[in-house]
């Protein structure tokens, strides 16, 4: 078996260790290091809420349950332009306590935290644990909005492996 090191641990060790496992825990301990380096790109969803910056606070809160039916992340408002760049990002929470006349414009928060399209399951991991978020957007090099990463896919996948 092709083995490669946890990250953590200089590549021998890992191998000491892996060795002194029994066959089906060192298999799926594998299965979890192989799995990091994986690309979030593969685990994306695009069934999000997304509204350009002029939408407003009302028109969003007042037929939210139409917007988020079908969408597998509706706890954040994603603002894109008409290239579906990445502009913003608005928590459902700051959209509840907004102005109902405001623009999604003047309540998103612009300096959104993002992963690109090359980066791993393992920096996804870093990075919810960093900043506690349940998603995270994925953008390719021109910042277009490609979908998001929920917390829940990168948490289940590890899981999966050490059932």
């Amino acid at each position: 078996m092709t083995r490669r090191s946890a990250g953590f641990l200089p590549s021998a060790e890992a191998h000491v260790i892996l060795d002194a496992m029994n066959a089906d825990s060192a298999r799926k301990v594998q299965a979890i290091i192989n799995r990091q380096e994986e690309k979030v790109l593969h685990y994306t969803t695009q069934k999000i809420l997304k509204f350009s910056p002029e939408t407003t606070v009302e028109y969003v809160q007042n037929d939210y349950p139409r917007h988020a039916r079908d969408k597998d992340v509706i706890m954040y408002i994603h603002v894109v332009d008409e290239n579906n760049h990445l502009l913003g990002i608005i928590d459902l929470r700051e959209l509840l306590q907004a102005d109902d006349k405001a623009c999604l414009r003047d309540v998103m928060i612009e300096n959104v935290i993002t992963l690109s399209t090359e980066s791993t399951l393992k920096e996804a991991a870093k990075e919810f644990a960093r900043y506690g978020f349940r998603s995270i957007p994925v953008v390719d090099e021109e910042n277009r909005l490609i979908g998001v990463i929920p917390y829940r896919d990168v948490m289940n996948l590890t899981h999966q492996f050490v059932e």
